[in-house]
């Protein structure tokens, strides 16, 4: 007969007792090492024990807690140089660099989204779009612009294909020798005015932005003279194209 210990509610048996080690996955032994016994480095891939040696000590070399590179992208280190040379490379820049650039524009993208389609719209803070898709229009669009710097009641209740219009525009106009900074503004603000999903048109015309500041910094690299602003704007643009907006292969062009 069996005890009532053993016969579960649904009358189910259970072992009355039972032991941990049958319960527990076996794992293979690993001996100590010590400084005067380290893994030997020629059995690591052939001993399982010598390559559990090795893993334990070099988890032993490493911090209890890793840092992932995203949580120092504020940091000094990381940020827009003060100064860039007019020679600098593209790949005088670090990984590090080119990825917090894309970091803050999301970040910003995300806080200009928040504001001109949900706190503005709620204060009825008016929209001004037909402003800016009426000069897009004209024949003297890249003058208006030039002398209207962006604002947030532009791109209120701006669809994304004005924007893309808007992008378009400033393709004709930048960048190129002797091309007016005063649109460099409305350049990353286009690019924050960019939802996602993208039309496919869009994903074209932010392809060809990144594409043609490319173009930029390798005819700049012949010519002389110091902008140095111009090229670290384009060093920000390509890095937001490549990195927030998925065309990293643009950075082999460089």
């Amino acid at each position: 007969m069996l005890s009532d210990a053993a016969v579960g509610d649904r009358g189910y048996f259970y072992p009355e007792s039972s032991s941990d080690d049958e319960l527990l996955p076996r794992a293979l032994p690993i001996d100590d090492y010590g400084k005067t016994d380290p893994p030997d480095a020629s059995k690591i891939l052939l001993c399982p024990n010598e390559y559990l040696r090795h893993v334990r000590l070099e988890a032993s070399k490493l911090p209890e807690t890793l840092v992932s590179s995203i949580h120092t992208l504020d940091k000094d280190e990381v940020g827009v140089p003060e100064a860039v040379s007019s020679r600098s490379s593209f790949r005088d820049f670090s990984e590090a660099w080119k990825h917090a650039q894309a970091y803050k524009f999301q970040k910003s993208q995300k806080e200009f989204s928040y504001l001109v389609k949900q706190f503005l719209p709620s204060k009825s803070f008016p929209s001004d779009a037909d402003s800016l898709i009426s000069s897009l229009r004209s024949d003297d669009c890249i003058h208006w612009l030039v002398n209207h710097p962006p604002m947030l009641s532009y791109f209120v209740e701006l669809s994304q294909a004005n924007v893309s219009l808007l992008l378009e525009t400033l393709l004709s106009a930048c960048p190129r020798v002797g091309w007016n900074s005063a649109l460099q503004p409305w350049v990353y603000g286009g690019l924050l005015g960019l939802e996602p999903p993208l039309l496919p048109g869009t994903c074209h015309t932010v392809r060809r932005i990144g594409k043609k500041f490319c173009k930029y910094l390798r005819e700049s690299e012949q010519q002389k003279g110091d902008d140095s602003r111009d090229r670290r704007f384009c060093f920000i643009i390509i890095s937001v194209v490549a990195f927030a907006f998925g065309q990293r292969d643009l950075l082999e062009d460089i």
